[in-house]
């Protein structure tokens, strides 16, 4: 009952922060038309498309424009945080008093990625909090595996005792992801 599903791009009030989510496809064409810009900084063009007060400022490649009376990829009113997704990489800068977000991503690299060589940045998690900007990291299952010699459940184990004695909420907030989510733990 409480889920509302937007279009692409779309403003949404959070916390009184005015927040422009965009899912990012932009990004491969300033990538694709310019040295300046890499998927791996893509703050940097996050932050041109602020300048620019357009989410798509090179357009053509991989970004379609819609035919439509009004393009909705203007940004009209600055917002005090753009985020974005897309590249799968997590970056954050601050432009003009300006959140600047890409959220990274929970999965691996896609075979679309290793053709282009783009590692990105799974399990981290931004997190604005009283306007402050911060960077939750997450470990994978695999990682833990590698760490303890193929053993996932030494590895949960320890992990649960160091989030048992470091913090309980650390812990319950494994349990969370694990049980719901299937993939990640709290550092």
């Amino acid at each position: 009952n409480n889920v509302e599903f937007l279009s692409n791009p779309s403003t949404v009030s959070l916390d009184g922060l005015e927040v422009l989510i965009y899912h990012g496809r932009g990004i491969d064409d300033m990538v694709m038309g310019s040295n300046d810009f890499s998927h791996e900084r893509n703050d940097l063009v996050m932050k041109e498309f602020l300048r620019k007060r357009h989410l798509a400022p090179l357009y053509g490649e991989r970004t379609p424009l819609a035919s439509e009376l009004e393009d909705h990829l203007v940004i009209d009113s600055v917002p005090d945080v753009l985020h974005t997704g897309h590249v799968h990489i997590n970056t954050y800068a601050n432009y003009k008093g300006i959140h600047c977000i890409n959220s990274g991503t929970f999965q691996t690299q896609t075979e679309f990625q290793k053709i282009y060589n783009i590692e990105p940045t799974p399990a981290e998690v931004p997190v604005i909090h009283k306007g402050k900007y911060k960077h939750l990291k997450f470990i994978w299952r695999y990682e833990i595996m590698k760490k303890n010699n193929g053993n996932f459940l030494t590895g949960v184990i320890g992990a649960l005792l160091g989030a048992v004695i470091g913090a309980i909420p650390a812990a319950l907030m494994y349990l969370y992801l694990d049980l719901f989510l299937g993939y990640a733990f709290l550092l």
